[in-house]
């Protein structure tokens, strides 16, 4: 049950993380990405506290989880100067 229950969380999470994305992409809505940007950091936040509490420390991860939160927080910026837009904001 444990198994489960944890590939669903993590497979929900990253399923959601990846909609809000397609979101923010489709709509021109900066704060879409802004949310999974911040998820994204919470999970390689958390990947550290879990080490110092005993987990595998796994950097190749963490760096992937902190390289994702740049690239969404760039793309954020990028939309939120993008002045030329004509599209309306949903």
């Amino acid at each position: 049950m444990g198994l489960s229950a944890q590939m669903g969380d993590v497979g929900g999470f990253f399923m959601g993380c990846a909609l809000m994305v397609v979101f923010g992409v489709v709509t021109l809505n900066e704060i879409w990405l802004q949310v999974a940007g911040l998820l994204t950091a919470m999970v390689a936040i958390y990947l550290i506290i879990a080490a110092a509490y005993g987990a595998d420390l796994v950097v190749e991860t963490i760096l992937v989880e902190i390289l994702i939160t740049a690239i969404m927080l760039f793309a954020s910026s990028r939309l939120q100067s993008a002045e030329f837009l004509e599209q309306p904001r949903v």
